[in-house]
């Protein structure tokens, strides 16, 4: 074991008592803690008093019953041990999710298998052969009591050491706050990893997350919540959440509803919230019930909204046929640009000012470059793209005006969005457009957008979309109908490597746009300029501007393909 590695002990006395005496300080006359710390259990050193012959122990702890930490003796009066110092370090087993990890009798991979070790168990290492595999003991989870394991798979660890239960749920709180998606994709790992006692100390603090005002935190809270067991303390946590002010953590609450028997409740949601998503969300709940199939079929008769109707009947979505592209034949192609999060217009000019170039070349062409009438300000301290402050770059390109955003995103959890559509909606009404070209959320906001005109029954106001980055909806509460898809043309420009958004780039939005014309590029979440790629992106985007709406032009042909 590493001399850096913290050390580790094992409690081998009070057998016959439930454990050892725990203070709260060092003075073994301080005050006495509750719970004893019980036989068997193992913590980690985070302080020794007096030596290992007879000193005092401030522990946290690993596994096993009792305090979180504290401080504890070594040595009764007379001499007999307490506490052990175990040799060889704690591990948890972080690998083989879905099935655990193989155990076999011996070291050679050929040896007998003895069965599995459960992802999340704790075991103490025994052994180490040519740093590949470890003879352990079980200490916590299920799995053989001791044998043989892999510590890697392909370079991927399966093991890891183990971190005392206090400071796993605190960090797995930290990281649920935090707005980095790489924070919260932590928490989620985290709890995943969990032992039965981390769980139940997990969740007991997604419960106390839902008393707070955010209504971001809370919805991250209960989509982490639902992956685990229906607890007695996740059932009401739901029904808390299901009368909560904001109607997109009802509706949150209601997806991850599932068989938590809140029947009764997902009912009433049903039938009487103004909100449609959360008549949505629970109508969906409660389409898996064989027993409220009755009352379905009742609150669909009463039922407003063709998408919650729909689900109460067991009925696909409904689709919307394109109308006449309003394009303006005899006149000037008209070009509208839309900024994305946490930008304004002045930046939308310089990001399109090499399409634009390419675009005047070959048509004529008259734009305008909409601004979002909601401001953006960023979160003091975040680090996520999302939520920082933006560059000094940026802050000079916006000329001294305000940043602005379509609506709230981030975590995967949208706040504002029928607001932002209808300001898309009311500032697209002024003008006839042929072609809407997007940034990033405002990607996002034309399929939301389009989402929305199909409810309606409405076709798009715009003859084609192209859009740089984004376009997909990764908040499942505001997602498409998993069997709607758009017909409305599209052209996407996008980054194929990884990014500070997608960490194995972007993908593609054919499962939404079954005829969408896709250009891959790797500079980055931004409007390509590498050369020559650069060019020819642009160059075949404003062919194809060109070709669908009419206007003059020369062949596009196939030339987008070759760039795959």
């Amino acid at each position: 074991m590493s001399s850096r590695s913290p050390r580790t002990w094992r409690v081998v006395g009070g057998g016959d008592k439930g454990g050892i005496v725990v203070r709260c300080g060092e003075d073994v006359q301080s005050e006495l803690q509750k719970e004893r710390l019980g036989f068997g259990a193992v913590v980690v050193e985070v302080e020794l008093k007096q030596g290992e012959s007879s000193g005092r122990l401030r522990f946290q702890k690993l596994c096993g019953s009792g305090p979180d930490s504290g401080w504890v003796s070594l040595k009764l009066t007379n001499g007999k041990d307490l506490l052990q110092l175990q040799p060889w370090p704690v591990l948890r087993v972080v690998g083989g999710a879905e099935s655990g990890l193989v155990v076999r009798e011996g070291t050679a991979l050929t040896s007998q298998v003895l069965g599995r070790l459960a992802y999340g168990a704790l075991v103490e290492e025994r052994e180490r052969v040519k740093e590949r595999i470890s003879g352990y003991e079980l200490l916590q989870g299920d799995g053989p009591q001791g044998g043989w394991v892999s510590l890697f798979l392909q370079q991927k660890p399966l093991l890891s050491p183990a971190v005392p239960v206090a400071d796993a749920v605190a960090r797995f709180v930290a990281s649920l706050r935090a707005l980095s998606d790489a924070q919260v994709a932590e928490a989620t790992a985290a709890l995943a990893e969990f032992g039965d006692e981390e769980r139940q100390r997990a969740l007991g603090e997604i419960d106390k997350l839902l008393d707070e005002a955010d209504c971001r935190l809370k919805r991250k809270a209960l989509r982490l919540a639902s992956t685990g067991p229906k607890t007695a303390a996740f059932v009401e946590a739901l029904r808390k959440a299901l009368l909560d002010d904001d109607a997109t953590v009802r509706a949150e609450a209601a997806a991850a509803a599932g068989s938590a028997g809140v029947e009764e409740e997902l009912l009433e949601r049903a039938e009487t919230d103004p909100d449609w998503r959360v008549r949505l969300f629970s109508a969906r709940a409660l389409s898996a019930s064989s027993n409220v199939s009755a009352r379905l079929a009742a609150l669909a008769e009463a039922e407003g909204h063709g998408d919650v109707r729909r689900v109460l009947l067991g009925a696909p979505p409904g689709d919307v046929a394109l109308g006449d592209a309003p394009t303006t034949t005899d006149g000037p192609l008209r070009v509208v640009a839309l900024h994305g999060a946490a930008s304004n217009s002045a930046i939308m000019k310089f990001q399109v000012r090499l399409l634009k170039k390419t675009l005047e070349s070959r048509c004529d062409s008259e734009w305008f470059f909409l601004d979002s009438p909601v401001e953006w300000s960023p979160v003091p301290g975040a680090t996520d793209p999302i939520f920082g402050d933006v560059t000094d770059f940026e802050k000079a390109l916006a000329k001294g005006q305000a940043l602005r955003t379509w609506y709230s995103h981030g975590n995967a959890c949208y706040h504002g969005v029928d607001e932002g559509v209808e300001n898309l909606l009311q500032l697209l009404k002024q003008r006839p457009i042929d072609v809407v070209i997007s940034f990033s959320q405002a990607s996002n906001l034309l399929s939301l957008a389009l989402d929305a005109l199909r409810r309606k029954g409405l076709p798009a106001p715009w003859g084609l979309s192209v859009m740089f980055s984004g376009g997909h909806i990764d908040d499942p509460i505001f997602q498409w109908p998993v069997e709607w898809t758009s017909r409305q043309p599209t052209l996407r420009v996008f980054n194929a490597a990884e990014d500070a958004f997608f960490h194995q780039g972007e993908g593609s939005l054919r499962e939404m746009y079954p005829e969408i014309l896709e250009f891959p590029h790797r500079d980055g979440h931004m409007f390509p300029h590498s050369e020559p790629r650069a060019s020819e992106i642009y160059a075949q985007i404003a062919e194809e501007i060109c070709q669908r709406c009419g206007k003059n032009g020369s062949s596009g042909g196939d030339f987008w393909r070759i760039f795959w």
